[in-house]
């Protein structure tokens, strides 16, 4: 792909992290992390963080997902309130995906545009594969995800957004867009313990 559009590839990896390639070998950030840090792709690979009760459900659906055989773009929730590791817990289920080779897994970063030609254009590069594009505070972004959604429907071309928000940001977006929602409780017995090991 990157032999025939150049610039396209160049602009897509730009906004979008290609889990699949990132630098799970790099030092783990666990100091700053456990200081309230954004993990890095090494500490959630090794893993060094807890897995939250939601992971296997959500990892399940994304795994029907990605191996079934839809036509039209799927979309999942992970929702909560802020401290819950929304973020955390999309960046485990992408390097679950990437590890169990389920898909291909593009990350938005933070502070890029979200540009639906972008998404548009990372999925027609794959044949069979199923892209997975996570989206974090992806209430910033609602327009772009609504219309990308729609506009590879139109195209019938599969796709899974796994999307996460602070759930008072997403319902005062007034989203409607179809989704299976994860909604994020505060820690069970089995995390704190999880947690404290």
């Amino acid at each position: 792909a990157f032999d025939k559009h150049q610039a396209a590839i160049a602009r897509l990896l730009a906004s979008w992290e290609y889990v699949n390639h990132s630098g799970f070998s790099a030092p783990p950030t666990l100091p700053a992390f456990l200081r309230g840090d954004r993990a890095n792709w090494a500490l959630v690979g090794k893993p060094l963080n807890f897995e939250r009760d939601v992971e296997p459900e959500l990892y399940d659906e994304v795994l029907e997902y990605a191996t079934g055989d839809s036509k039209v773009p799927g979309q999942l929730s992970v929702l909560g309130p802020a401290g819950y590791g929304t973020t955390t817990i999309l960046m485990n289920v992408s390097v679950r995906v990437v590890e169990e080779r389920a898909g291909s897994v593009f990350f938005h970063r933070p502070g890029t545009p979200l540009v639906e030609g972008d998404v548009e254009f990372a999925s027609s590069i794959f044949d069979d594969a199923c892209p997975i594009f996570v989206i974090d505070n992806a209430a910033d972004h609602l327009l772009v995800i609504h219309n990308s959604l729609y506009r590879l429907k139109a195209l019938k071309k599969r796709a899974l957004f796994i999307i996460g928000e602070r759930l008072n940001e997403w319902r005062s977006t007034h989203a409607k867009l179809p989704a299976k929602e994860f909604l994020l409780s505060p820690l069970s017995d089995l995390e704190i313990n999880n947690l404290l090991n």
